[in-house]
């Protein structure tokens, strides 16, 4: 979900109460990608939360973690699985 004021900020929305409540706050939906799940999923991928500074970016490739980790950003705990619609 995008709100672009007063900053630009996303949100990753897991039920459709999170889409009603995001949108109440200004957010509009972007697109419907996939399925975000708190456990894993047998087709699921991982995403990861990386913080620098103030800024934050999810990443589920190995190859964006390593560029994550080895150019200032730091691993965050949270974890989410993604499973793309059909």
């Amino acid at each position: 979900m995008l709100r672009m004021e007063p900053d630009v900020a996303r949100r990753v929305a897991t039920s459709s109460e999170e889409v009603a409540s995001n949108m109440k706050e200004g957010f509009t939906s972007e697109a419907s990608l996939g399925y975000a799940m708190t456990t894993e999923e047998e087709g699921a991928v991982p995403v990861h939360r990386f913080s620098k500074g103030d800024r934050l970016i999810w990443v589920s490739g190995p190859h964006e973690q390593y560029w994550a980790d080895h150019n200032g950003w730091k691993r965050e705990p949270g974890i989410f699985w993604l499973k793309a619609i059909k």
